[in-house]
Parts: C-alpha cells; structure tokens; sequence
C-alpha cells in the first residue's frame, strides 16, 4: 500500500504542477499554453463570423462583442479584419467568477469588469494572420482573437 500511495502522490503532483504551469502560460498569453495549442484542433461551434459578417445583434463595423459568463468567455474564438482598429465589447450579466478580471496579455491590458455591464476595449490594427489572446487573471477561462 505504501509503494501505491508513493506513486499516486507522484502522479498528483506532476498532475498539479502542469496545471500550474498551463494556467501561467495562458496569464502570460503564449500560444504553447494546452488550451490554446488543442483549441484549433477541434472545432468549436462557439466561433463567431467575422465582423463584416456577424450574425449579433446591430453590431456596428468594426465592433466584435464577447459575453464574459461564470464559465468563461462566449464565443471563445472571434474573427475580425485584420488592418483596422476596432471595439471589443465586453458583456457581463451577473458574472461573479474571475472571468471577470479581464487580460490581454499582448496589449498589456487589464480590466475588472462590473459584474453587470458593457466594458468597451480599442484594440489597434493587427497584421493579417495575428492572433490576440485573452484569459481571466488565474488563466482558467481563454480565448483568441483570430485577425483576417
């Protein structure tokens, strides 16, 4: 018995220590972290049209919304046209996770966002083919924006 805990406390830790360590690279806004190198591997019904495109309510152009939720961050993957600055609209409706506290690595951006409210974001021209990621302040809850 003792052999077999030795081993699952080993196991347990270096369980931990990659959560750990995936959760820093995502505060950081590395492409490497888990999340972000797997959430192309599959696809996402949560992806959202570009903005030209976009199926949401009267978005104005140049404009892209994401609804900041207890589990995350709704759609996780936006497009957007690459050359132009544009709007991140930030939507919270009762939101009390840390989803909340809202990071964009990249800019150096952060924001506590009320827990009901829009937050509104300018986000300068990206190059075609860039990627901005954003995650909460533990970097449990991650996104991207993909720049076309």
């Amino acid at each position: 018995m003792k052999n077999f805990f030795m081993r699952f406390v080993a196991v347990v830790l270096l369980i931990l220590g990659f959560v750990t360590l995936d959760g820093g690279l995502n505060v950081l806004g590395s492409s490497l972290s888990f999340q972000n190198l797997t959430r192309n591997l599959l696809p996402s019904n949560s992806d959202s049209a570009p903005v030209a495109e976009s199926p949401q309510l009267s978005t104005p152009e140049g404009e892209i919304t994401l609804n900041v939720e207890d589990n995350g961050y709704v759609p996780s993957t936006l497009k957007a046209p690459a050359g132009k600055v544009l709007t991140l609209n930030l939507i919270t409706n009762q939101t009390y996770s840390c989803a909340r506290d809202f990071v964009i690595p990249a800019l150096d951006y952060y924001q506590l966002l009320p827990d009901t409210g829009t937050v509104q974001v300018s986000i300068p021209a990206q190059e075609k083919g860039s990627t901005l990621f954003f995650t909460c302040s533990m970097g449990m809850y991650t996104g991207q924006i993909v720049f076309e």
